[in-house]
């Protein structure tokens, strides 16, 4: 019954993207593409840290100790500073700043019209409904809260964290093989008690 249920919350979180990849590629296509872009740039600054911050700090040690010219040290030094300002500029100013407010003046229009035409089509009794009117409030209301989560925030988040983990475990694996699983073996463990002490607390409130 569960895994029935957590198939349906997967299609309907399926269809919504569907729906709202749509709305925004058709206003804004090369907006809803760069932020596929900018999120792997993102994981993959975020790989590169690891990798910088190691020369930063090895590299450092040898250049105290006269084995390499500050020249060879510097791009590092380079690297760093620029890893450090970029991520923050593409985050919080391109994501946050420009495609968040971006999507959320197309939803505006293009979504909310979309629900003026359902409420038209409503049979007048459904209007006397309190239960009714509570959910057409959820769905006028609070659906641009919703999508903001959805897109860019969610796809981001994914899209950088995968590339990031991807990109350290293959720099693990490269250095020794079995240090994958000094980090696999934890996150999975964690990963499965968190699934069974959780509960979802939709499912609990229907029990009421």
């Amino acid at each position: 019954m569960e895994n029935k249920q957590e198939k349906n919350n997967f299609k309907r979180i399926i269809r919504a993207y569907r729906d709202l990849l749509g709305i925004l590629a058709s206003e804004a296509p090369v907006m809803v593409v760069s932020v596929f872009i900018v999120a792997f740039a993102l994981g993959l600054m975020d790989f590169l840290s690891v990798v910088v911050n190691r020369h930063i700090f090895d590299d450092g040690i040898a250049l105290a100790q006269g084995k390499i010219t500050f020249e060879m040290y510097l791009p590092y030094v380079i690297m760093y500073i620029l890893l450090a300002i970029i991520p923050g500029l593409l985050y919080h100013v391109y994501i946050y700043g420009f495609v968040e407010s971006r999507s959320l003046l197309i939803l505006r229009t293009a979504f909310k019209s979309r629900m003026l035409q359902k409420l038209k089509q409503m049979k007048y009794e459904h209007l006397e409904s309190e239960a009714s009117l509570e959910i057409i409030d959820k769905a006028y209301n609070r659906a641009e809260n919703s999508a903001r989560h959805l897109f860019p925030m969610y796809v981001v988040n994914f899209i950088t964290y995968l590339t990031a983990v991807t990109g350290n475990l293959i720099y693990m694996g490269s250095i020794k093989w079995w240090l994958v699983f000094t980090f696999l073996i934890p996150a999975v463990a964690e990963l499965l008690y968190s699934s069974r002490q959780n509960y979802n607390i939709y499912a609990e409130m229907e029990k009421y």
